[in-house]
């Protein structure tokens, strides 16, 4: 018989090993299928939304992108997250959820970036977010956001 105070714990190791198993294979330059949570994208992504989430290298991030950020530490899930500011440098990334009307969070490196959200898809509606017309859209609502 497993006590309820275990649980949490039990379900935390469970949330970290399957974000490490995630991470692995974003590493090994293959995709993962994530299931949107939360509300800091909304309304351009909302809660049980499925997102495809591809490897990127740092070269390959631009305005407008929306990526996953693994802050180590800071659970065991990935941000999703808007970039709205990449340094001059290129070294870091600024990114902020489209439903917060704050600030942008704390800047990000390359080597916390887990991948990129290429595709979404919403019941019977499918976006392809390197689409041209995505990027664009996707451009432009970056820079409304500041």
């Amino acid at each position: 018989m497993i006590l309820e105070e275990k649980l949490p714990k039990i379900n935390e190791e469970i949330n970290f090993f399957l974000k490490e198993n995630r991470l692995s294979l974003l590493r090994e330059g293959k995709s993962i299928y994530l299931t949107a949570s939360g509300m800091s994208m909304y309304p351009f992504l909302k809660n049980a939304d499925k997102l495809k989430i591809a490897p990127v290298k740092a070269n390959g991030i631009r305005l407008g992108d929306i990526i996953a950020v693994d802050r180590r530490g800071g659970g065991a899930w990935f941000t999703v997250h808007r970039v709205v500011k990449i340094s001059e440098d290129k070294r870091y990334y600024f990114t902020k959820g489209d439903f917060h009307k704050g600030g942008m969070d704390m800047p990000v490196t390359a080597a916390d970036i887990a991948g990129k959200v290429v595709w979404v898809r919403r019941k019977n509606l499918e976006i392809d977010l390197e689409r041209w017309a995505w990027k664009r859209t996707n451009r432009i609502i970056a820079k409304l956001s500041l």
